[in-house]
């Protein structure tokens, strides 16, 4: 009975006072800015991109992605959790050396870029529904599977047509 005593607080020391674990926290930063900045270089790939694949996945990257993250801030907000919105140093580099490629360069790279953001983010995802403590957040992960599962089936047709040119 002391083990189990001693287990059952030690987790509930795990978590805060609004049910998260910093595990809770890393994804909502994780998810955050792989959002972030799938809209920015979806922005560069409105303008510098040359095929309509690459503009028309833009497009739908920009719309999903900015309500998915309107809608995880809003939930960090109520739930006081840190929210980043400015990409890290390195995302920074990849948007800088992305904004300088132009056409079917760009296309290439727009298009590598996001099937393995998208492969990253549905992973997380699932990692997050199995394992995360905060039911909301959970639940967050779980309603935002289904459109990075599309975006991947999206960027895997655009791929396939772009290596063709």
């Amino acid at each position: 009975m002391k083990n189990f005593t001693l287990i059952l607080l030690m987790s509930l020391a795990i978590l805060n006072a609004n049910g998260q674990t910093e595990r809770d926290k890393k994804f909502v930063a994780c998810m955050a800015l792989t959002g972030l900045l799938e809209i920015k270089i979806s922005e560069l790939a409105e303008a510098n991109g040359l095929a309509i694949e690459v503009k028309d996945i833009a497009k739908h990257m920009i719309d999903d992605h900015s309500k998915a993250n309107n809608d995880l801030k809003l939930l960090a907000d109520r739930k006081n959790i840190s929210f980043p919105t400015t990409l890290n140093e390195k995302q920074q580099k990849m948007y800088d050396k992305m904004a300088k490629l132009k056409g079917h360069d760009f296309d290439k790279h727009y298009i590598k870029c996001i099937a393995k953001g998208h492969k990253k983010m549905k992973c997380e995802m699932k990692k997050e529904v199995k394992k995360g403590a905060d039911v909301d957040i959970e639940a967050w992960a779980q309603a935002n599977l289904p459109t990075v599962q599309h975006h991947q089936d999206m960027t895997k047709a655009a791929c396939k047509s772009i290596q063709k040119k």
